[in-house]
């Protein structure tokens, strides 16, 4: 073979070799991305976004806004929807202090009164359609005094409307107004149980007060809590009204969020107050905060 026969065939074998070498690095380049895309619901505009959990620093702490039930007219919460955004965490206080803020008919049988203006079909399967996070506060109320049937019959009323709010679709059901006693932990626990056998997947969170870290009793609490909830929480709602700051509040106690999963309610005036309030709780390295609006905001 002459040579430059030899210096062609040489030609030839190192394209060939760059050719397969081309291919090789293409199908792992596409396998990686293939991969990537996977893991986040894939590319595109029309692609979903996933839904992460709410209590991890994968939902940024703006997503958890609040949708205000508490408002004049329906058309009022429509407008609300139209601004969340696809993939958002969104926080629903649906009872707060024995006020129910969305209307069911549960209550209405038991109670003969059924609520707030929107039912929760009116306004949950926008939210699933947007592959929104749904966080619900409910504000539990337990017939501590009276005889055992009327506390049953609270208990089974409590469960119901719980039910209700998870089969609507919600992912998770934060409970407050815990009594702070031990009573009102045990209370709690038989609650988690009822909800439970209604609903096996529920995931359930339970809210101490502010207070309770003043006066002793939010380490007991959370002690008990962590033993039939999810995750836990501290509701700060009194704090606004107070003129007192959530970080400032969160600066003091940030112990409990190192020993355990907790979720930070807060309340705001609106996207810009939360904003600035959540960036000075970003500083303090906590992230898992959830508004629930205010009701100085509400209407």
């Amino acid at each position: 073979m002459s040579s430059d026969s030899k210096k062609r065939l040489a030609v030839i074998f190192i394209w060939i070799g760059a050719a397969l070498f081309g291919l090789l690095l293409a199908l792992v380049i596409g396998n990686v991305l293939g991969n990537v895309a996977d893991s986040h619901g894939g590319f595109g505009d029309d692609a979903a976004p996933p839904i992460y959990e709410f209590d991890t620093e994968d939902v940024p702490s703006i997503s958890a806004s609040c949708l205000q039930l508490e408002v004049k007219a329906q058309s009022d919460v429509f407008l609300q929807l139209g601004k969340i955004a696809r993939g958002e965490a969104v926080s629903v206080v649906l009872r707060d202090r024995g006020r129910l803020l969305y209307r069911s008919d549960i209550a209405q049988a038991v109670t003969g009164n059924s609520g707030g203006l929107v039912r929760l079909s009116e306004f949950v399967p926008t939210l699933k359609e947007k592959n929104c996070y749904i966080s619900a506060c409910f504000c539990v109320e337990f017939d501590s005094a009276g005889t055992d049937k009327a506390m049953t019959a609270a208990m089974e009323y409590e469960t119901a409307l719980i039910a209700e709010i998870f089969d609507a679709g919600f992912d998770e059901v934060i409970l407050t107004g815990v009594p702070n006693t031990s009573e009102g932990a045990a209370q709690l626990s038989e609650l988690c149980r009822m909800i439970r056998k209604r609903c096996p997947e529920a995931k359930i969170g339970a809210a101490v007060s502010s207070s309770d870290f003043s006066n002793g009793k939010a380490a007991l609490l959370l002690a008990e809590f962590e033993k039939f909830t999810d995750f836990s929480a501290i509701d700060t709602s009194g704090l606004l009204a107070s003129g007192e700051n959530a970080a400032k509040f969160a600066e003091g106690v940030l112990y409990y969020f190192e020993k355990y999963p907790i979720r930070l309610l807060i309340e705001d005036l609106g996207a810009r107050d939360l904003e600035i309030q959540l960036s000075a709780l970003a500083r303090l390295g906590i992230y898992n905060v959830q508004s629930i609006g205010s009701s100085k905001a509400a209407g």
